[in-house]
């Protein structure tokens, strides 16, 4: 589970990350140094 902040002092909403990804449609990218 992923937890994020619910908008509420000490409100916390655990989500599958795969559910948050449905919900909020990111743009995944890849970061990082080629070795």
């Amino acid at each position: 589970k992923i937890y994020i902040n619910g908008g509420k002092r000490g409100y916390l909403l655990g989500l599958d990350p795969k559910e948050l990804i449905r919900l909020v449609e990111p743009t995944l990218v890849k970061v990082g140094i080629p070795s």
